[in-house]
């Protein structure tokens, strides 16, 4: 009993730090949790976002690295290790990481343009062009576009379209299910606290440099994570 609370200090403590921006001190709280807990998926995340800020990349791989093992279907850690390798210039790894995040929670449009990021990084523009259309992101959809052909561009567009097209139609036939089952209702969708506040890990970390080679801004909008401790 006394562990835990004094694993739940550390992370308090930690988070308070975060928060004021005293990030080695930070480091050092959630390093200490860890000792308590090595595999506290709350004290790694807090970790990994914390070495993110301090521009530890290399660490923060590591712990990302870490939690995707420990989780491998939360897309949230797939999205933040793919966002690590996408600063260490991994763009081949952060396209497999994003990727697979996307796979695995396809409503988070911010993916998508990090996905484009990455393939723009790997000079593979006609995917970063897509990626960049589906993230409604146009001014670097236009960046990309100048790579390619006339016929490579429409028919890309159209590709976009009819996928946009397919999935308004299944949101609506979605929608008119959840109006006859009331039931289902009732019962909010099951979320992870340590999934929670995980989920905005690497992105605080990503506004502080928004831009990028290949003239693309890496903007990552910010949750702070230890909002809920």
């Amino acid at each position: 009993m006394m562990e835990v609370q004094k694993l739940d200090s550390l992370l308090s403590s930690g988070s308070d730090l975060l928060q004021e921006d005293k990030l080695e001190q930070a480091r050092d709280c959630f390093e200490k949790a860890l000792q308590i807990n090595s595999s506290s998926e709350k004290a790694l995340g807090l970790l990994g976002l914390t070495h993110f800020r301090l521009s530890e990349f290399e660490p923060a791989s590591g712990v990302y690295q870490q939690l995707v093992e420990m989780n491998s279907e939360d897309a949230s850690y797939r999205l933040n290790l793919g966002l690590v390798h996408l600063k260490l210039g991994r763009a081949t790894l952060a396209i497999r990481e994003l990727s697979k995040s996307r796979e695995l929670d396809p409503s988070q449009i911010r993916t998508v343009s990090y996905l484009g990021l990455a393939h723009a990084r790997n000079g593979e523009y006609s995917q970063a062009f897509e990626a960049f259309l589906r993230a409604e992101e146009s001014n670097l959809a236009s960046e990309m576009e100048q790579y390619l052909s006339v016929d490579e561009v429409e028919e890309i567009r159209r590709r976009v379209a009819d996928t946009e097209a397919t999935e308004t139609t299944a949101s609506i036939e979605e929608a008119e299910v959840t109006e006859t089952s009331p039931s289902e209702a009732m019962f909010p969708a099951s979320t992870s606290e340590d999934s929670t506040s995980e989920e905005a890990t690497s992105e605080e970390a990503t506004s502080e440099d928004s831009t990028s080679e290949d003239s693309t801004s890496e903007e990552a909008t910010s949750e702070d994570s230890t909002s809920e401790d």
